[in-house]
């Protein structure tokens, strides 16, 4: 379990919680660092359900794994759970931080051969998919101080990924 970076379904991640010990908490307990005493390493518990906070992630922070590394534990893993802790990660990171991790995600999703993939590598698939929020046609990239050619040029990569998105998981 220790080389797991992310913990993303809530009795796993809560179970794993119950281990560590807390070091820092911050946003009235929305973000909290933890230390795993048996590793020393530390871990970020960060809220995902952000309307009411109940559902929570945790993420390795010692080291933070890159956006590059996080898109590559989402292909790899055999874990379900860290798979979908590492995408929505990158999901978060979308939104707060303007971290683009889409047209290398959806890259790797286009090489994949459907056909060839056991059942747990498609549910692997469809975790990417729904918790990469691939179907959202909406525009997330910065539109201020850009000319209406290229905010279109975004509009229409969004749109293309969503489509390509959907059309694999018609083919799950």
């Amino acid at each position: 379990m220790t080389d797991k970076k992310f913990f993303g379904l809530m009795g796993n991640a809560s179970n794993f919680l119950k281990g560590l010990t807390l070091l820092d908490s911050s946003n009235h307990g929305w973000t909290e660092k933890y230390l795993d005493p048996n590793t020393g390493r530390h871990w970020l518990k960060y809220m995902i359900d952000r309307d009411n906070g109940r559902y929570f992630n945790l993420m390795l922070l010692t080291p933070k794994p890159t956006t590059e590394e996080m898109i590559d534990i989402a292909f790899t893993s055999s874990d379900n759970d860290e798979v979908e802790g590492a995408v929505h990660r990158l999901f978060i990171e979308e939104e707060d931080e303007k971290i683009d991790f889409r047209p290398a995600l959806i890259e790797r999703l286009k090489k994949i051969d459907i056909s060839q993939l056991d059942t747990e590598e498609k549910k692997n698939i469809k975790t990417i998919i729904l918790n990469g929020h691939l179907t959202d046609r909406t525009n997330k990239r910065e539109v201020i101080g850009k000319h209406f050619s290229e905010i279109q040029k975004d509009v229409q990569f969004f749109k293309e990924t969503a489509d390509t998105a959907e059309q694999i998981l018609k083919q799950l």
